[in-house]
């Protein structure tokens, strides 16, 4: 026999052999077990244990395989089998089953008004853990209390994740120094109180035509004076002597929504010689935002503003009436 003839022989050896050891490592025990034919007991939707029991009292060999998701069958009981119930089999052989993960749902706990431990604990219970933390000045509440949270109780989510707090600081707050708002746009005195940590709690509108309408005349605390962080301020601002003395006028209400909930509500209320305590604007506003309102208003008026508290005033505008007969 020459060379190439027993190459050839050996690799289509080679080629047979191989096929062999696959077939035989794909091989199917159940063609070598001995037992008689019988069926497949049904474990679908039974525990671990029960569906155990089933195979082995009816001669098979359960096998149990990675767990899955199911929005059908709760979590610990029998997914699925291969084969299926009913199908005959004969006894020694496999029953492959898969066991159900359930369909798990992480729920948002409510955290609000909680302090961090308590909250840490809540987050802990339901799988989940604190995120980013925002500190706000609010001396009112007891410092560490949680303000807000994202996401909002309640909320579901497949997996675990993180929650953002938003979480009061009560601390001796720093103190500093009361910027000067007298000559500025009372937006801008506005905006500069926001950036300061500071509330503007009051606006006195008064007729005055010799700076432009929206000037901030004065302010009760005096600039350069030390106030701490938080501390609220009442401006008296100009506008035009035909307003003042108009029986009618539209004002442009402007209200920064800031700190608190990531979604506060803002409610506007009128006070006038025709309405009384008729609401104007009811509405949820994300912090950081502005609210915008147009309101017309007849004779004295008083315009008030709540921000998620509806007892307490956020801010007071109060704007006169003085007929031209008056002056």
């Amino acid at each position: 026999m020459n060379f190439g003839c027993a190459l050839a022989i050996v690799v289509v050896l080679g080629v047979i052999g191989y096929f062999v050891w696959d077939i035989f490592r794909n091989f199917d025990s159940d063609f070598l077990s001995s037992g008689e034919v019988s069926n497949v007991p049904a474990i679908v939707g039974m525990s671990e244990d029960d569906a155990l029991e089933a195979l082995r009292s009816a001669g098979f060999r359960p096998e149990r395989r990675e767990s899955v998701i199911s929005e059908d069958v709760a979590k610990g009981l029998v997914f699925r089998q291969d084969p299926e119930g009913g199908h005959r089999k004969k006894q020694g052989s496999q029953v492959r089953y898969y066991l159900s993960l359930g369909n798990p749902r992480f729920v948002v706990p409510d955290l609000e008004g909680r302090d961090i431990a308590e909250a840490t604990a809540l987050l802990d219970e339901a799988g989940m853990q604190i995120g980013r933390i925002e500190r706000i000045y609010m001396p009112a509440l007891k410092d560490r209390t949680v303000i807000s949270q994202d996401p909002v109780k309640g909320k579901e989510f497949p997996g675990p994740v993180s929650i953002d707090l938003r979480v009061a600081d009560s601390r001796d707050l720093p103190q500093i120094s009361m910027p000067d708002l007298a000559g500025k746009p009372l937006r801008s005195a506005e905006e500069m109180l926001v950036r300061s940590n500071l509330h503007l709690r009051q606006v006195d509108y008064v007729a005055n035509d010799n700076v432009a309408s929206g000037t901030v005349l004065s302010q009760n605390v005096a600039a350069g004076q030390s106030v701490q962080l938080g501390n609220s301020v009442a401006l008296t601002v100009a506008a035009p002597e035909a307003v003042i003395s108009s029986w009618t006028r539209t004002i442009t209400v402007r209200v920064p929504v800031t700190g608190g909930p990531r979604m506060q509500q803002v409610k506007i209320k009128v006070f006038d010689q025709i309405a009384q305590n008729t609401i104007v604007y009811d509405e949820m506003h994300e912090s950081g935002s502005f609210v915008d309102k147009r309101i017309p208003l007849e004779g004295k008026a008083t315009v008030m503003i709540y921000i998620q508290d509806m007892e307490t005033a956020y801010r007071e505008e109060r704007i006169p009436y003085a007929s031209e007969e008056d002056a």
